[in-house]
């Protein structure tokens, strides 16, 4: 029998809220799913539209952010919240064409995206982790900075290395590497 998304048996501390509300939080979580479901490949349109915003897009990806930090504060859910709020600020400045959708900036929501889905499938745990890092490269974001974005090698490139590598070690290299389209 598969446990509910949120179950006593897997909380810790701070564990009585989740046991008061398990129906809410499990609304919460399915919802929030929901509205992630499309996020990165909304955000890649949007990367790949650049200076050219469609307004509307961003105003998708804006509102699955905003209902989840709205809930996460009722909920009393503070980091989830936290990174909710920057991941906002930088979107209502795109929308607002106040900044320009670039690699580098994209990468930085996509990660902080990334990091937001993670928190929300543990929510239990989410409290316990460190948002920081995201929400001050998201700061950095807002204020007009340029995040550099350095794309990995392709398997293609690799293999035009003067190595000789078959494309099974090429795939098997990606995979492992962990790298992420930008640096940080």
């Amino acid at each position: 029998c598969a446990l509910p998304i949120w179950h006593p048996a897997r909380q810790t501390k701070g564990s009585d809220m989740f046991e008061e509300n398990q129906e809410l939080i499990n609304e919460f979580v399915i919802e929030s799913r929901e509205g992630l479901a499309e996020v990165e490949s909304d955000l890649l349109e949007i990367e790949r539209r650049g200076a050219d915003v469609d307004v509307e897009q961003v105003n998708k990806v804006f509102r699955a952010v905003h209902s989840i930090k709205g809930a996460a504060g009722f909920m009393g859910l503070a980091t989830i919240g936290e990174l909710s709020h920057a991941i906002e600020n930088v979107l209502n400045m795109m929308r607002n064409r106040q900044l320009v959708p670039t690699s580098g900036r994209v990468n930085a929501l996509l990660e902080s995206c990334d990091v937001l889905k993670t928190l929300i499938e543990d929510i239990a745990h989410s409290e316990e982790v460190d948002v920081h890092e995201n929400v001050a490269k998201l700061s950095r974001v807002a204020s007009g900075e340029e995040i550099a974005c350095h794309l990995p090698m392709t398997a293609v490139e690799e293999l035009a290395q003067p190595a000789i590598v078959k494309p099974q070690q090429v795939a098997e290299k990606t995979a492992a590497s962990g790298l992420s389209r930008c640096a940080p």
